[in-house]
C-alpha cells in the first residue's frame, strides 16, 4: 500500500504533475512525462518500458472511459518517489468512475483480455489502488534492483514480447 516516508517539504520537491485534456493524441505528453521523470530522477532505463506502458493505459482509461474522451475535462498525472526504492504513478479523471472491485475480480478470474488496460496495468504495476470511486488509480513500482524478483521481471519481460508483437491489441471505446 501507498506510504511516503517523507515529510510534506521533501515530497513536494520529490513529486511532479502534469495535466492533460481528455484526447487521445495528448497521450505521448503523458509519456514523454514519464520518460522525463524517470530520467530526472535517475531511476534505471529498465523500468522505463513497464511504467511508460503501465501509466498509457491507465492515461487512455481516464481520457476514454472516465472522462467519456471529453476534451474539457482534465487528466491529471502525478509522480511521486514515494520512499526509498519505490515510486508511485497516480492517474486521475474527472469522471464518476466504476465498479473497480468487479473489475479486478474479472481480471483475477478470468484473464480473456476483455479489460486489456488493467490487466497490462496489473501485471506491469508491482501494486494498483484505486480511490475516489475508481477515478483514481495508483500505481507503485519497486525500483530497488537488489530487490528485483527473476520470476516475477521474466513474467514482465514475457508480457512486453507479447505486447510488442500485437497480441494484445488495446481496444478502446
Amino acid at each position: 500500500m501507498y506510504e511516503n516516508i517523507y515529510s510534506d517539504r521533501e515530497r513536494q520537491m520529490r513529486e511532479e504533475s502534469l495535466s492533460l485534456s481528455s484526447k487521445l493524441e495528448n497521450l505521448h505528453e503523458a509519456e514523454r512525462f514519464v520518460e522525463n521523470v524517470l530520467d530526472k530522477n535517475h531511476i534505471d532505463d529498465k523500468f522505463l518500458a513497464s511504467v511508460t506502458i503501465a501509466v498509457s493505459e491507465a492515461v487512455k482509461n481516464a481520457i476514454a472511459h472516465g472522462n467519456q474522451n471529453d476534451a474539457d475535462k482534465k487528466v491529471n498525472i502525478l509522480f511521486d518517489y514515494c520512499k526509498v526504492g519505490e515510486i508511485a504513478f497516480t492517474i486521475t479523471d474527472e469522471g464518476e468512475g466504476f465498479d473497480f472491485a468487479n473489475a479486478i475480480s474479472f481480471l483475477e478470474k478470468d484473464e480473456n483480455l476483455q479489460q486489456q488496460g488493467l490487466f497490462l496495468i496489473k501485471h506491469l504495476a508491482d501494486d494498483m489502488t484505486f480511490q475516489k470511486n475508481g477515478s483514481e488509480i495508483i500505481m507503485e513500482f519497486m525500483i530497488n534492483t537488489s530487490g528485483i524478483n527473476p520470476v516475477r521481471t521474466q513474467e514482465r519481460v514475457n508480457l512486453l514480447l507479447m505486447y510488442s508483437e500485437g497480441i494484445y491489441r488495446i481496444k478502446h471505446a
